[in-house]
C-alpha cells in the first residue's frame, strides 16, 4: 500500500499526502477545485472537531493487512495493537458515533453500523462494469464504506464527495490505518460534481436524490461530470407502485425533514432519461427492512422501526407508504 491519501490542508489529518489533482493536470482545473475545497473545509475546521483531529493524529502508524473484499471492511488484527493502543482505538470509535454506514472490522473491533451497507453493495456490485484503471466517483459517499469496496476492483481513482463533517472524520480514521492509495475524500456536495467536466468513467450516487429540491438538476450535474459512455449507478429511497409519480411530503417523510421527491421506480427511470442518459434500466427494487437498517451499539438513535407506523409497518409514522430502495443504471451517450 502507498501512503495515506487524504484531501486535507494544514492542520487536518493526512495533510502530508499527495494531492490527486496533480495526477490530472490536463483534465481538471486544480485551482478552481482547491478553492472550492478550502471553502468546504471551513466546517471541518470548526473547534468542535479539534478533539477528533487530535485523536486521529495520535493514532499509531502501522501497515496492517487490509481486506476490502469481505462484507466487513477489515483492517488489521487484534494482535497488531498493544492494550493501550487498543483502548485508544475504542475511544476513537466511540467518539465518532453514530456510525451510519458499514460494517467495519478494525483490529478485531467490530463496528456495527445502522445500515448494513454490505447488503446494498451486494445489489450494486454485479451492475458495475470493469473498473480496472478507471476513475470513479462516489457522490454522497457517507463515511467511505463503498469507496473501500470499490477500491478492491482496481480503479486508478475513487473520489468520494460528501459534505458531512462526521463522515469526513470517520473516513479519515479508517484511512489512517488502511492507507488505500486510490481513495480520496472531498467534503463536497453533489453540486460540486460540475467541477469535474467529462472526467469520471463511472459515477455512483446512492441515497442522495430524494434530499434534493431539484432532482433533475442534480442528475444533469452528474451527467456533466461523466465521460461519454460513462456509467451511472443511481440509488434512491422510493415508494411502491407502477405509476410514474413521486411523493412530495408535506413536512416530513419517515421523520426526516430534508426529503423532497420520493419517486416510484418508474418515476426515477423517467428522471434519469429526461436528464439525458441512455440505456436506463431499473435493476433492483427492495423494501427496506430492519435486517438492513436498525439501531445498533454504534448507532444508538432512532432508526427504521421508529420511522414506521407501529400498528401498520407498511406506512411511515406520517401515513405515507413505507420506504423501498431502487437502483437505476444508465449511460452517458457518446457524442
Amino acid at each position: 500500500m502507498a501512503g495515506v491519501q487524504l484531501c486535507s490542508q494544514a492542520e487536518l489529518p493526512g495533510s502530508a499526502a499527495p494531492d490527486y489533482l496533480d495526477q490530472f493536470p490536463n483534465w481538471l482545473d486544480a485551482g478552481l477545485i482547491r478553492g472550492a475545497r478550502a471553502a468546504a473545509q471551513e466546517k471541518i475546521r470548526l473547534p468542535f472537531w479539534q478533539p477528533h483531529r487530535e485523536v486521529i493524529s495520535s493514532l499509531p502508524q502501522l501497515s496492517p493487512l487490509v481486506d476490502l473484499s469481505a462484507h466487513e471492511v477489515t483492517v488489521g488484527r487484534s494482535e497488531d495493537l498493544n492494550a493501550g493502543q487498543l483502548e485508544q482505538l475504542r475511544e476513537a470509535i466511540e467518539l465518532l458515533i453514530p456510525w451510519r454506514k458499514g460494517p467495519w472490522n478494525l483490529f478485531g473491533e467490530k463496528i456495527d453500523s445502522e445500515w448494513r451497507s454490505d447488503l446494498k453493495w451486494d445489489r450494486v456490485a454485479p451492475l458495475l462494469g470493469s473498473l480496472e484503471n478507471r476513475k470513479v466517483a462516489d457522490i454522497g459517499c457517507g463515511n467511505g464504506y463503498y469507496m473501500f469496496r470499490l477500491a478492491s476492483l482496481g480503479p486508478s481513482l475513487v473520489l468520494g464527495m460528501d459534505p458531512s463533517d462526521r463522515f469526513f472524520y470517520q473516513f479519515q480514521f479508517v484511512q489512517h490505518f488502511a492507507q488505500t492509495s486510490c481513495l480520496y475524500f472531498e467534503p463536497f456536495g453533489v453540486e460540486h460534481a460540475t467541477l469535474y467536466p467529462n472526467f469520471f468513467d463511472a459515477v455512483l450516487c446512492m441515497g442522495v436524490i430524494y434530499h434534493r429540491a431539484d432532482p433533475l438538476g442534480m442528475l444533469r450535474d452528474l451527467h456533466q461530470c461523466m465521460m461519454p459512455d460513462g456509467e451511472l449507478i443511481l440509488e434512491s429511497q422510493a415508494i411502491p407502485g407502477d405509476d410514474d409519480i413521486a411523493l412530495f411530503p408535506r413536512e416530513r417523510y419517515a421523520k426526516a425533514r430534508n426529503v423532497y421527491f420520493v419517486p416510484t421506480a418508474n418515476c426515477l427511470l423517467n428522471m434519469v432519461r429526461r436528464a439525458g442518459f441512455v440505456n436506463a434500466e431499473i435493476c433492483s427494487v427492495e423494501k427496506v427492512t430492519t435486517d438492513e437498517q436498525r439501531k445498533t451499539k454504534h448507532a444508538r438513535f432512532e432508526s427504521l422501526e421508529d420511522f414506521l407506523d407501529a400498528s401498520d409497518p407498511s406506512l411511515t409514522v406520517e401515513g405515507y407508504p413505507a420506504p423501498y430502495r431502487v437502483i437505476v443504471k444508465a449511460v452517458k451517450q457518446k457524442k
